[in-house]
């Protein structure tokens, strides 16, 4: 009875340690990992909405095919400092690779789910409440991807921004001009999507709406991270010191891992300011290298009309008299931004 016992108490220590060690272990043979996390050919550990990783990022590491034992999804958190590797952030859950022949690593940010399970496709959104600058880490998805093995178990994981990042920079002819609040809204994109942190592929969904930047006094420069996609007939309005002004974009292409720039001019120096697109460079979002995306340069100036009820930008906006005032330009087929 006693060997019973033992034999039973036996096995299910040795169950237990083969389901821990899909997280790695001590006791299971190989060379611990050490995780570096760069953005792209950076040599600093640097990440695309700031410009450093920052206390309480994770991210999700995964070593080895599927045909073989493999860690999946172990949680890494940044150390705290810009020289030293991520380090597991759970106990005893190192990541240890046992192969002598090259397998692949890859990463995800930010983390989703439990150590060992692989998260799969996720849901996401960009909705306005995203689009703040203190929340807006929380839908950069990233993806990173390399090879290891036991002579080679530091893994340098270069980290690409897989979303579209949109920047609008305001220029005033008057330089003396106060901005008591700007605003930019999209509407007719796509506002929700998917990540697969397997390959790190973002796709849209199928449904459109709107997203708005924050509301902000004093600034000129401000951005949106949006799910890559193309779409036909969407509508950029712009909220200046309580002006609404409309531009009506033919065809919007986002590429993942790219910034669009567009730069916008305001001249105030008549009695109904009036505002013009001057142009959209278009460039890697992390090196700022241009790059060879079909964009259309010439867009038509901004021509002014008068409605006579503005577009609701919040719930419970006071507009001011100028508010019903709403400029509007058709964009040349093909302006992508």
């Amino acid at each position: 009875m006693k060997n019973m016992y033992f034999i039973t108490a036996l096995s299910l220590f040795v169950l237990a340690g083969c389901s821990y060690n899909e997280a790695g272990s001590p006791d299971v043979s190989g060379v611990k990992a050490e995780i570096w996390a760069t953005m792209n050919d950076s040599q600093s550990q640097t990440r695309a909405y700031g410009k450093t990783w920052e206390d309480g990022d994770y991210i999700g590491v995964t070593v080895g095919s599927t045909n073989e034992v493999r860690s999946t999804n172990i949680k890494y958190q940044y150390a705290g400092t810009e020289n030293s590797p991520f380090i597991p952030a759970e106990a005893n859950t190192d990541i240890y690779v046992r192969a002598s022949a090259e397998v692949p690593a890859t990463a995800y940010y930010p983390y989703n789910g439990e150590n060992g399970t692989a998260p799969g496709i996720l849901d996401i959104s960009t909705e306005t409440a995203y689009q703040v600058p203190e929340e807006q880490s929380k839908i950069d998805y990233m993806f990173a991807k390399t090879t290891t093995s036991i002579s080679n178990p530091q893994i340098n994981l270069a980290f690409e921004h897989m979303m579209s990042q949109v920047v609008f920079e305001l220029n005033a002819t008057d330089k003396e001009t106060t901005i008591s609040n700007l605003a930019f809204k999209l509407e007719g994109v796509a506002t929700t999507g998917t990540f697969d942190t397997a390959t790190g592929t973002v796709s849209p969904k199928e449904e459109k709406g709107e997203i708005s930047t924050p509301e902000l006094s004093g600034v000129t420069t401000t951005s949106l991270i949006l799910v890559p996609q193309t779409v036909t007939g969407v509508n950029i309005e712009i909220l200046l010191n309580n002006v609404y002004y409309l531009a009506k974009v033919e065809t919007l292409t986002l590429e993942p891992k790219y910034k669009y720039t567009y730069t916008i001019a305001l001249d105030n120096t008549e009695e109904v300011p009036t505002l013009s697109f001057t142009g959209v460079t278009i460039t890697d979002w992390t090196n700022s290298n241009p790059i060879e995306i079909t964009a259309e340069k010439s867009i038509p100036e901004i021509k002014p009309i008068t409605v006579n009820d503005a577009p609701a930008w919040g719930a419970g906006d006071e507009q001011s008299t100028e508010a019903d005032k709403k400029q509007e330009t058709t964009a040349s087929d093909k302006t992508e931004f």
